[in-house]
């Protein structure tokens, strides 16, 4: 994740740096402006993910900064001294709004929202393109598009990957190692048995304990996964 931090205090920006060094230490800082007109130049460029904006700036406001960069695509947290603003500032689409001084706790709850943005970015990318997985067999390893796979059983000791066209592959790989590895391209562990590709999900029935059709079978879904399976299938529609 590529940031961006606008604020006309050099001490608000060295501390949003140093914390975020420290609660988000794999993101990358692209640019640090003190300046909204030299920031107003800057940020095409720099194509950020995400923008800190101060709102009270001279000559340029946060607000005005970005009517100015508008269209944008970067998710934007107001940072500020003022609580006047929150109403105007989610019309911009901001995930956050802190008050200055920041407290750690309520950056990492704004980061944890941006970060799931950016997941979620990232996903529906790599929905278009064809990622592979690599499957280990007793006769070699196998290449197969993730999109192609419908779901993955767990059958005794081994996994079975249940493909498109009926076909299927056994591996020894748990079906856990799996999730870990699928999770984030919108699979879903329904029962300790069955991880499934939620963009096969046929029909989701809520009664006789709860159960998926995938592919024309009926697969069961644990009562402890009902909740979370009914977001997933709500949040992979939008």
């Amino acid at each position: 994740m590529k940031i961006v931090l606008v604020d006309d205090e050099r001490f608000c920006n060295e501390v949003m740096e140093t914390l975020l060094g420290e609660v988000l230490p794999q993101a990358v800082i692209a640019g640090i402006f003190e300046r909204a007109d030299e920031a107003l130049l800057a940020i095409p460029g720099l194509a950020p993910d995400l923008v800190f904006i101060d709102i009270n700036m001279p000559f340029i406001n946060g607000f005005e900064l970005l009517d100015r960069l508008a269209p944008f695509s970067f998710k934007v947290i107001f940072t500020t001294a003022y609580d006047s603003y929150a109403i105007r500032a989610f019309k911009y689409g901001a995930i956050d709004y802190l008050l200055k001084p920041i407290a750690t706790e309520d950056l990492k709850i704004a980061l944890a929202k941006a970060l799931i943005n950016f997941q979620n970015i990232q996903m529906q990318e790599v929905s278009h393109k064809k990622y592979k997985i690599a499957i280990s067999t007793e006769e070699g390893i196998v290449f197969k598009p993730i999109d192609q796979i419908i779901y993955c059983e767990k059958t005794g000791s081994l996994t079975t990957f249940h493909f498109l066209e009926g076909k299927s592959i056994q591996t020894k790989k748990q079906l856990a190692e799996l999730e870990e590895t699928l999770t984030g391209f919108s699979f879903f562990r329904i029962h300790k048995n069955f991880l499934i590709n939620l963009a096969y999900v046929d029909m989701y029935i809520k009664a006789d304990g709860g159960h998926v059709i995938v592919s024309g079978r009926s697969l069961p879904v644990s009562q402890d996964k009902k909740e979370e399976f009914n977001e997933a299938l709500i949040k992979n529609m939008l």
